[in-house]
């Protein structure tokens, strides 16, 4: 499949006759990674610039609180379990007795609340239970796709605190994904459209892009009014770090 550059021509003003645009590179996709829960970090398996696989454990928080709060839960599933088994065969032996006109009715409804509240509070138990193992499941971070770690903000025996606002702990960057940015006068941008074709060049290589956006961003007291251009390069052998320089190359005409 013929890669594609998706460029973002956002910072240097080039002049409006000229056919190659000053620009520099960003990362096109990235995700700041954390987890919402507070605790200690235990282990941090990642280094900036390790490349990862989706899935792979990148960071994780002492568990054993975690741990402890699911063994918790389970008990307390079981515990309510036995008095809603229990509630249930004395409910089910009350409409026996009630149907043998043994059983007064108001006894009866008395078995049937104690049943109906044993029921809500064992499933409230089960709820408390994924809760506990979904809790445990946070308090490991993992890359949600393949890439290169382009940040690291944690260390191990940091306290992460995440009630009120999420600490990032690390920043995942697709790789091969990558931006150009620059701006352009829009007297030079006036045959350009979404779909052209320009070209990327960096390091003393060419890539081929494909112009995406292209928007009013300001004007300019030197230059007048600006044209924002956006695309994303996208070529897995792409080894350019973000902030080098690169040249986008306009069509001819």
């Amino acid at each position: 499949m013929r890669p594609f550059l998706f460029l973002v021509l956002l910072t240097t003003v080039f002049n409006a006759s000229a056919e190659e645009l000053p620009a520099t590179l960003t990362w096109a996709d990235s995700a700041t990674l954390s987890t919402p829960l507070s605790g200690i970090v235990s282990d941090v398996k990642v280094e900036v610039g390790d490349l990862v696989e989706k899935g792979q454990l990148l960071a994780a928080l002492d568990s054993r609180p975690y741990k402890a709060g699911l063994k918790r839960a389970e008990a307390e599933q079981q515990r309510l379990k036995s008095c809603f088994e229990d509630a249930e065969r004395e409910y089910q032996h009350a409409q026996e007795l009630y149907d043998r006109t043994v059983l007064s009715q108001t006894d009866l409804q008395t078995a049937e609340v104690a049943f109906t509240t044993s029921k809500a509070e064992f499933h409230r138990a089960e709820a408390d239970v994924n809760l506990a193992k979904l809790d445990l499941e946070y308090s490991q971070v993992y890359a949600p796709f393949a890439g290169q770690i382009v940040g690291r903000y944690i260390q191990s025996g940091e306290v992460v605190v995440n009630k009120l606002k999420v600490m990032p702990m690390l920043r995942l960057a697709k790789t091969g994904h990558v931006t150009a940015s620059a701006q352009i006068n829009i007297s030079a941008a006036t045959s350009l459209v979404l779909g052209v074709e320009v070209t990327v060049r960096t390091a003393g290589k060419t890539y081929p892009a494909i112009i995406q956006q292209l928007g009013y961003t300001g004007e300019n007291a030197a230059t007048g009014m600006e044209i924002l251009l956006q695309a994303k390069l996208v070529d897995a052998t792409f080894k350019e770090l973000p902030g080098s320089f690169a040249i986008i190359i306009l069509p001819e005409g």
